[in-house]
Parts: C-alpha cells; sequence; structure tokens
C-alpha cells in the first residue's frame, strides 16, 4: 500500500497530460469526512460511484489523490478540478484498480477455527 501512494504521488508531482481516454468529468457532491495533519478528506458522490478525494486544507483548486468506486471496481488516481462548498467541478483519471473485497458484517452461528 505504500508503493501505491508514492505511485501516487510522484504522478501527482510529475504531472501528466490534462486528459487521457479513461477520464471521467464530474460535477459531484460533496461531504466533509474529516480532516488531520492538514489534510482534509472529502466524501465524493457522483451518479452511480462514490469515493474520497484528499485536499490539502486551504486549497480549492488543482490535483488531488483519491479513490472512485465503481460497480466492484475502487480505482486509485487523481482528481483535477476545482473544490467549492458542496461541489467537486472537474475530472477523475484512474491510475491503478483493483476488485472491491467485502467484509461480512454479520457472523452465524457456527464452528469457526
Amino acid at each position: 500500500m505504500n508503493l501505491l501512494i508514492m505511485l501516487l504521488l510522484l504522478n501527482i508531482l510529475i504531472g501528466e497530460p490534462q486528459t487521457s481516454p479513461s477520464t471521467i468529468v464530474m460535477n459531484a457532491s460533496l461531504t466533509y469526512v474529516g480532516s488531520a495533519y492538514s489534510l482534509v478528506v472529502y466524501g465524493v458522490s457522483y451518479a452511480n460511484s462514490s469515493g474520497y478525494i484528499i485536499v490539502p486544507q486551504g486549497v480549492y483548486e488543482g490535483r488531488f489523490a483519491g479513490l472512485l468506486r465503481l460497480g466492484n471496481f475502487v480505482y486509485v488516481g487523481v482528481y483535477q478540478g476545482l473544490i467549492t462548498k458542496s461541489n467537486f467541478i472537474g475530472s477523475f483519471t484512474p491510475i491503478i484498480s483493483y476488485e472491491a473485497v467485502g467484509v461480512p458484517t454479520e457472523l452465524l452461528l457456527g464452528n469457526y477455527t
């Protein structure tokens, strides 16, 4: 996971073309999740997807690391755009994806070893 984060940050620093074939243009709603270490985390809701965007405090425009869950896949990538009070207007470019794994929320009686 640390390698994944380092690759994502390196991609943000180096930069890449503004759009790619897999770029998703969005006008998404934001929900404040929390903040720590001068970073703010917002929940992103767009069409049939949801995710998270990590933003430095006091920054409202630029490129930000984040996740986007679409169907059974989670995409790690870069959000690029403008953050307003309750919306994100811009695009999401996935860098890597993985299949989401469900976690049981309830245990039934049985023989667990």
